[in-house]
């Protein structure tokens, strides 16, 4: 029930215990209310790339791939991952290495989004989605960031014009 189908050059699942559908291409995510009436929704997330400072390199594109539950956007030095079960859809990221030289500066992974919901900081590792109502509609939290030695560090959603930000301290990594 939650497995991802190939569907022309992007993979499929429904959620039903969460009320939407993830479609999965190699630019990111896009998430879609069952519901086709006054409440239907949809949000988009694309990877745009990674920046420290006022340095920025952009994402490259991906090569797509999905076993079950779990679908992966594998780019050059980065996996983009999503595995979907009834408590949701979970997001997330693995770097080979950092994608910018250290500086002390934080690492963020930098986010596009669209579509008919906008992000509200809720805390430093949530977001809610809301709609034209300003009614949560759903939620992009638990934001948690190991380094290699499965060492937890410091991280917090941010947001900025068009992008959500995820904000890392990397420089004990």
């Amino acid at each position: 029930e939650y497995q991802f189908a190939a569907e022309e050059q992007r993979y499929a699942a429904p959620n039903r215990m969460q009320g939407f559908g993830a479609t999965i291409d190699a630019a990111g995510v896009t998430i879609m209310s069952r519901d086709r009436g006054d409440d239907a929704y949809q949000f988009s997330i694309e990877l745009a790339g990674f920046s420290r400072g006022t340095t920025f390199e952009a994402a490259t594109s991906g090569r797509l791939n999905a076993d079950a539950a779990r679908s992966v956007i594998a780019r050059d030095r980065s996996e983009e991952w999503f595995v979907n079960t009834p408590d949701g859809l979970e997001h997330g990221f693995t770097l080979d290495r950092a994608p910018l030289p250290d500086s002390s500066d934080p690492l963020r992974v930098e986010l596009r989004f669209a579509g008919t919901l906008q992000p509200r900081m809720q805390g430093p590792a949530s977001l809610a989605l809301v709609d034209e109502r300003a009614k949560t509609v759903l939620w992009y939290r638990d934001l948690r960031v190991w380094d290699a030695r499965q060492q937890a560090m410091p991280a917090r959603f941010r947001l900025a014009l068009g992008l959500i930000q995820l904000e890392i301290d990397d420089r004990d990594a």
